[in-house]
């Protein structure tokens, strides 16, 4: 409807330049039908913006206006009251349903890192104002860089999807996270238990993913996908914050992928308590 000449439809030219501006706008503007008769269409847009205030995506509502006669300078976006609360719910809706799945990588099914760090700093406060432990837990992928290589990008984030399940399904708590770091590590946080309380759920996760027998069959170290874990731990009193105890448990791992171990991936789990 946009890519037509707007100028002489006011309506239209009102809702294009709401959209260039990044506001809202709501309009009522004629349109044709394939059989050419005339009809009028309420238009309602809402732009949609991140935390900081970065414009991400428009909302956009559309209904045919029921009983109304199409006239060359509409005025009024709506006439009753009853029918901008109608578009502004479904809007609401829409934009609640963008929202959310804005915080899940499209391609895993798991937080976003962002979300993940955000959600985890809000935790890790009400953990410390408690007396609480936080585990941070890594699963390094081991070789799902070959894996993407001979089965393509689609495959390997369906690997990683499965391998998040089986991490959350392990954890079980609603409070645990579960997110994708990067394309070959996922992290997630179990609140109120040390590694000590966590290391025997670490372990089923590990097996659990070799049980799932994703065939890697150019990988040098197995014939199947397997996980590195690593746990590093926060105990209450410490100092350190939410950020610290992500980057601590990260460099911890890069530690551990510089050791080459290939008779025992799955041996390479190691913890820490600071």
């Amino acid at each position: 409807m946009l890519g037509r000449e707007v100028d002489s439809e006011p309506e239209l030219q009102r809702l294009k330049g709401a959209i260039g501006r990044g506001e809202s706008c709501l309009v009522s503007a004629p349109d044709l039908r394939k059989d050419g008769s005339s009809w009028s269409v309420d238009i309602a847009v809402s732009p949609l913006t991140n935390r900081r205030g970065d414009l991400r995506y428009f909302v956009c509502v559309h209904r045919a206006s029921e009983g109304r006669e199409v006239v060359a300078d509409a005025v009024s976006p709506a006439e009753t009251r009853g029918e901008i609360t109608l578009l502004q719910r479904e809007l609401g809706k829409a934009r609640q349903k963008i929202q959310n799945l804005d915080r899940v990588d499209p391609a895993t099914g798991l937080l976003r890192f962002g979300n993940f760090q955000e959600t985890l700093r809000r935790d890790f406060g009400i953990a410390r104002r408690d007396g609480r432990f936080i585990t941070l837990l890594v699963f390094e992928i081991i070789e799902l860089d070959v894996y993407r290589q001979t089965f393509g990008a689609k495959a390997a984030d369906s690997c990683q999807r499965m391998i998040g399940a089986q991490v959350m399904r392990t954890l079980r708590r609603a409070g645990d996270l579960c997110a994708r770091y990067d394309e070959q590590t996922l992290v997630a946080a179990v609140i109120g238990q040390t590694p000590d309380d966590v290391r025997h759920l670490v372990d089923q996760i590990a097996e659990n993913v070799c049980q799932l027998r994703l065939h890697n069959p150019r990988g040098q170290r197995g014939r199947y996908v397997t996980v590195r874990p690593i746990s590093v731990g926060c105990p209450p009193g410490t100092q350190d914050d939410a950020d610290v105890l992500v980057e601590r448990a990260l460099n911890e791992q890069r530690t551990v992928a510089r050791v080459v171990l290939p008779e025992a991936p799955l041996s390479g789990r190691r913890s820490a308590a600071g």
